[in-house]
């Protein structure tokens, strides 16, 4: 399955859909992590444990993946369950079946060892900023 003409942050599956306040420009389909202040943020722990909570597209609002949240923009989340499928930013290359960790920066990268597996690859990327589909596990 290619992800150039998807449209969407959630491909497959339902989670809870919540919202916070950005605390820093996010991009749908980035992992989000929760601040000290009830906002969010990017995940800023690269290999780090993290909810599976991730940024989607303001589609109420006529916004689609392309469109970022500012610092300050009301976020629409997802909270993601097992087997729910995500369209994810990548960082760096990734090939399908590869378990899939935070780079700390809300992208994904390949994981390595001693670091949290937040997902595998169901579709594989060739660079940085690539989006793929990230299965939730």
């Amino acid at each position: 399955m290619s992800t150039a003409n998807l449209r969407t942050i959630i491909v497959a599956g339902n989670g809870l859909t919540k919202e916070a306040e950005a605390t820093a420009v996010i991009k749908p389909g980035m992992l989000v992590e929760r601040t000290g202040d009830a906002k969010v943020a990017p995940h800023s722990t690269a290999g780090g444990a993290g909810v599976a909570l991730f940024a989607v597209e303001d589609d109420h609002q006529g916004k689609t993946i392309a469109d970022d949240y500012a610092s300050g923009d009301r976020v629409i989340l997802e909270a993601s369950v097992k087997g729910e499928e995500i369209n994810a930013i990548s960082e760096g290359a990734i090939a399908t079946g590869d378990l899939v960790a935070s780079a700390g920066n809300g992208k994904f990268a390949k994981a390595v060892a001693d670091q949290t597996v937040l997902g595998v690859a169901v579709t594989a990327t060739s660079a940085t900023d690539e989006r793929f589909i990230l299965e939730v596990i």
